[in-house]
């Protein structure tokens, strides 16, 4: 449809105006309760995460500091690979492991309070 193919305006200005009550609220929104307990959640589980990432940050800081520091570790040799490499391996990844399965733990227990509040 081009603009010619319009009729024309109207013979005035109309104006639209809303209520002074606020916002409309979103389609499939939800009471201010359940928001108060979806904002709680949110910013429980960024407190969990941000603790776990430190806490893991800490450790692979100290766990660096002590193979690059410690001299033993790079003369005893087992299997043919230094014992920091052995360190490492060994120490490294079940941290990785342990840091990942709290984790988890720990949000499935947020998420259960959660709904447990929020679903009466």
């Amino acid at each position: 449809m081009s603009p010619e193919d319009l009729p024309p305006p109207a013979g005035g200005r109309v104006r639209v105006t809303a209520d002074d009550a606020g916002p409309a609220p979103a389609r499939g929104s939800s009471s201010g309760t359940e928001d108060f307990y979806v904002d709680q959640l949110r910013r429980a589980q960024l407190r969990l995460s941000l603790g776990v990432a430190c806490g893991f940050l800490a450790v692979l800081s100290v766990l660096a500091v002590v193979v690059a520091t410690w001299e033993l570790l790079e003369a005893v040799r087992w299997g043919g690979l230094p014992l920091s490499w052995w360190l490492i391996g060994f120490s490294l990844y079940p941290l990785v492991l342990g840091a990942a399965l709290f984790y988890q733990a720990a949000a499935r227990r947020l998420e259960r309070r959660y709904r447990r509040l929020a679903r009466p």
